[in-house]
């Protein structure tokens, strides 16, 4: 099924628009039942006497028309209120999905982490996410969480985030975490995350309604002290402020009755997403075996073998991987976020029975004093680990592993985008990561990334290089500067062109860690880096520059908005198949071209054409594309595979740009690399060797 994760993501947009459209009836009828009791509180001698039959219309209509101002602006208030509270939830959201994880207690896990269960953490997020062909998450651990439990945080694949408990850390073999993991990488691919923080803020608003109903229970009903009283009670009708509490408590009971429509609606849309991503967790980690034994711990838990102790748990219920209130999750099926555990364990193992948890129990007991033996001893060495060979590398798709390309193989990777094959996965890791050493060691480094950064940016000219490196020193500050230049020193030279994008790929997720403020003066000394060389000027500083500016800041051109058929954007499509087939295919750059619009099924493709200053034009044709419904999504991604197919392999500048092309338009597409870049990595990871 190759369309379908680009469906499953349309099917979250639409489901937004639907929880918007729920939203706006339960507010409706929150704002009809407060004005009928607002009329009855100004207006108490109808309350007696509705069924009169006689005059009692009449003068109700009376009463309407007399509250009507009273009603309006109460009503402007109430909208105030629940928009404000949803507004200021939403600008916090906005700052990415790190800022869930960190109200709950979590903490960043560093690349440098001296405990084994995280970097063992931290291994399989890079795995799975390189799978799924998403832009690596931030990671996430609850260190106070002896639950085992996950979830996935975000607005956008850039800002998103995976946070593990570490509960899940101690009590799961690597087998069942990576399961986990990649059932969060799941909820990424299929848009879930950005639904799910539509539902925090929806939720939070309807709460807005109880809590000012609070308020106005808990002012002083005695005396002469100043208090808050009902709208249009005043002391002569409601001396004691009962009125008062009889109206916070209305408002406090509405209130909850709006959170309970709208839970309600959170519960029925989040349980059928929980099973898209477990299938999902199949496809990257190809194992089921491991999701299925991950859900049996936390089963054998019984009601608290996932719950949460933070006291925001109820607040991202519908994000967590398992029901994590505990047995709160049993009062009220209705409202469970999850289906019932033994039903996942059996679509995953048709065979379970529950008398094999006590087996599940002694096996969990064991490995987590191993686990605590082990990080009191801070090993193993988890490298080695994340890199053993899972299987036979040659059911790795070639295009990953830099072999000669046809459409059959890039169609596999890039048409079906997000069910890539992940047998061999490790071994490919330890391929990619086989360059030099002290490269290695400084992508991987929080305290030199941004050198490493630097240093893939660095012109040829000797003299450009001069300048370039006293901007360095101008942005980032001496310690960088130094660091730059002992890596030319130990390196001897600037990275080959087919190391970019690996080296790249492997810094970027310890890049997203660095504080807000280091990511901005790293993107400040980028573009003064190359305005120094007078850039961006190629493929390769453009893929960087870009690459770095959509992972760090999330700068994709604002909201996609409304998804957009293909023909609504032919244009900026033949832009972006044009420079892919130029820099692909230079031999026969028309050829490659009509083959990728003859994969999209265009049947009059406009003639192709690219401008000499493409960069600014690519990057709003990229911003327009990222609109794409899933048809169009399918069909370009249909092209794009055609026309790097079209040479029979794939270069460097055609990799970089594919990758720009991929992330930009957060198509979940796994890292394709130059064809001749394995053979470079390996040969020089052998001559290190010696």
């Amino acid at each position: 099924m190759p369309t379908a994760i680009f469906e499953r993501q349309d099917q979250a947009r639409m489901r937004t628009w639907m929880l918007i459209g729920v939203f706006a009836l339960v507010v409706a009828g929150l704002l009809f039942l407060v004005n009928t009791l607002l009329l009855f509180m100004v207006h108490p001698q109808f309350l007696p006497g509705l069924s009169a039959p006689s005059g009692q219309p009449a003068q109700l209509s009376e009463g309407i028309a007399d509250a009507r101002g009273l009603m309006t602006g109460f009503s402007l208030v109430l909208l105030a209120l629940m928009g404000g509270a949803m507004l200021r939830m939403v600008l916090r959201l906005r700052s990415g999905g790190r800022v869930i994880a960190q109200d709950l207690g979590g903490e960043p896990v560093k690349a440098d982490s001296d405990d084994p269960g995280e970097r063992r953490l931290r291994n399989v997020v890079e795995e799975m996410a390189l799978a799924a062909g998403v832009i690596t998450p931030g990671v996430y651990v609850l260190r106070e969480e002896p639950g085992i439990n996950a979830f996935a945080a975000g607005l956008t694949p850039a800002d998103s985030v995976v946070a593990v408990t570490r509960g899940a850390l101690d009590k799961l073999t690597r087998d069942e975490l990576q399961g986990v993991v990649a059932h969060e990488i799941g909820h990424i691919v299929n848009g879930d995350t950005r639904l799910n923080s539509w539902l925090l803020a929806i939720v939070h608003g309807l709460e807005a309604v109880a809590i000012q109903g609070t308020i106005y229970m808990s002012v002083p009903r005695h005396g002469r002290g100043s208090h808050r009283r009902a709208p249009g009670v005043t002391r002569d009708r409601d001396p004691h402020g009962a009125g008062t509490l009889a109206f916070g408590v209305s408002m406090y009971l509405l209130g909850l009755l709006g959170v309970f429509c709208s839970r309600l609606v959170k519960a029925a849309i989040v349980r059928q997403r929980e099973w898209l991503a477990d299938a999902a967790a199949m496809q990257y980690a190809r194992y089921p075996e491991g999701l299925a034994g991950a859900l049996k711990k936390v089963a054998a838990g019984r009601r608290l073998g996932s719950a949460l102790l933070a006291s925001r748990r109820q607040e991202v219920s519908h994000m967590l991987f398992a029901p994590g209130l505990g047995f709160a999750d049993a009062i009220l099926p209705l409202l469970s976020t999850h289906p019932p555990v033994e039903e996942r364990i059996s679509a995953l193992e048709p065979r379970y029975r529950s008398w094999e948890l006590d087996d599940v129990r002694q096996r969990m007991n064991e490995l987590m004093q191993q686990r605590q033996a082990e990080r009191q001893r801070g090993e193993p060495d988890i490298a080695a680990d994340a890199m053993e060979d899972t299987g036979d590398e040659s059911r790795v798709p070639s295009a990953l592993r830099g072999g000669p390309l046809n459409d059959a193989v890039l169609l596999s990777t890039l048409a079906a985008a997000g069910q890539a094959e992940t047998l061999g996965l490790r071994r490919n890791r330890a391929e990619l990561v086989g360059v030099a050493r002290p490269l290695h060691d400084a992508a991987t480094d929080p305290a030199r990334v941004r050198s490493l950064a630097v240093y893939l940016l660095l012109a040829d000219d000797v003299e450009a290089r001069r300048r370039q490196l006293e901007e360095v020193t101008a942005t980032l500050g001496d310690a960088v500067h130094a660091d730059v230049v002992a890596l030319l020193a130990e390196y001897g030279r600037l990275p080959t062109p087919a190391h970019r994008l690996p080296l790249l790929e492997l810094a970027l997720p310890v890049l997203t860690d660095l504080p807000e403020a280091h990511r901005a003066r790293l993107l400040a000394a980028v573009g003064r880096l190359l305005r120094c060389n007078g850039g961006p000027r190629d493929v390769h500083e453009y893929a960087v520059s870009r690459l770095l500016q959509l992972q760090l800041m999330g700068d994709n051109g604002g909201d996609a908005g409304e998804p957009m058929p293909m023909h609504a954007c032919m244009d900026e499509a033949a832009l972006v198949l044009g420079l892919l087939a130029s820099h692909g295919c230079p031999e026969d750059p028309e050829g490659a071209y009509q083959a990728g619009m003859a994969a999209m099924l265009v049947p009059s493709p406009p003639s192709r054409q690219v401008p000499d200053a493409w960069i600014v034009p690519m990057t709003r044709a990229l911003n327009t594309l990222a609109a794409l419904d899933a048809d169009g999504r399918q069909n370009l991604t249909r092209g794009l595979a055609a026309a790097a197919a079209h040479a029979g392999e794939v270069s460097v500048a055609e990799a970089e740009l594919l990758r720009v092309i991929v992330v930009a338009l957060h198509l979940p597409v796994p890292l394709i690399l130059p064809t001749d870049a394995m053979s470079g990595v390996s040969g020089e990871a052998s001559a290190e060797a010696e």
